[in-house]
């Protein structure tokens, strides 16, 4: 996706899986996660950090898809250890550093 330019890697956006699969499993979201971000690497020339993009932030719900996702998360971390993911997020909260930091501080 391309966005404005402060955004992602100079307003490119890499996502996957979004709504293709409606209940991966955790191994699924992790191997999804790798994936996504090989293709990343292979076409943006910066960084190219992760995140499982949700309708929670880190620890501000208590839900069976929490637990998934923080499982997955730990997995792709095995699976890809150089893979820079930083956890279950909402968009707003991974692409906006004041708005993950107001959210976060409100937990």
């Amino acid at each position: 996706m391309f966005v404005d330019k402060k955004f992602g890697d100079d307003g490119i956006l890499v996502f996957a899986d979004c709504a293709v699969m409606p209940d991966p499993t955790d191994i699924q979201l992790a191997e999804i996660a790798v994936s996504t971000a090989k293709t990343a690497k292979a076409n943006c020339r910066n960084r190219t950090p992760g995140c499982h993009v949700e309708f929670f932030n880190k620890g501000s719900a208590k839900h069976p898809l929490v637990d998934k996702v923080k499982n997955a998360t730990e997995l792709a971390r095995k699976l890809d250890p150089e893979l820079m993911i930083d956890g279950e997020l909402q968009l707003d909260a991974a692409l906006i550093k004041e708005v993950g930091e107001l959210k976060s501080s409100r937990q």
